[in-house]
C-alpha cells in the first residue's frame, strides 16, 4: 500500500475516535435530552399537530394565501400541497378555481392538477357502497 493511503488511513481513523469521543461526552447517542435541553430546561410552547382536524381551516388559509402570494415557488408547492389534500381541500376549491388563470404556467399547471385532484376525489364513489 502506498505510503500517502496509510498516512490517510490513519488520519482517518483519528478524526473518527476524536468525533466519537466529542459525540459520547456530549450526551448524544444516550439516554440524556444532550446539550440542548437538560431536566431543568423550559420547553416554550405547547405541541401542535398541524395535521389535526383542528388546525385543517388554519393550513387551508395559509396554504391559499401562499398560492395567491407573490413567490411563484411558493404558490406551486401549496397548489400542489392542496391538490395532494383531495376532498379535505374542498373548502378552498372556489379560491383556486378564481386562480387558474394565473399569470405563471408552472403555477397555473400546479393549480389546475389540484383543482383536478379535488374535484377527482370529492366525486368518488363512497367506500361504503353508496
Amino acid at each position: 500500500m502506498p505510503k500517502f493511503s496509510s498516512q490517510f488511513t490513519i488520519i482517518g481513523a483519528g478524526l473518527f475516535g476524536v468525533i466519537m469521543i466529542l459525540t459520547n461526552l456530549s450526551g448524544c447517542g444516550q439516554d440524556r435530552p444532550g446539550v440542548r435541553f437538560t431536566e431543568d430546561s423550559e420547553r416554550t410552547g405547547d405541541y401542535v399537530d398541524l395535521n389535526s382536524p383542528e388546525m385543517l381551516e388554519q393550513k387551508l388559509t395559509h396554504l391559499i394565501g401562499l398560492v395567491k402570494g407573490e413567490s411563484a415557488n411558493k404558490a406551486r408547492r401549496s397548489a400542489t400541497t392542496l391538490g395532494s389534500m383531495g376532498a379535505k381541500a374542498a373548502p378552498v376549491l372556489d379560491d383556486l378555481k378564481v386562480l387558474k388563470d394565473h399569470p405563471i404556467e408552472e403555477v397555473r399547471v400546479a393549480i389546475q392538477g389540484a383543482i383536478e385532484k379535488i374535484e377527482a376525489d370529492i366525486n368518488k364513489p363512497k367506500e361504503g357502497g353508496e
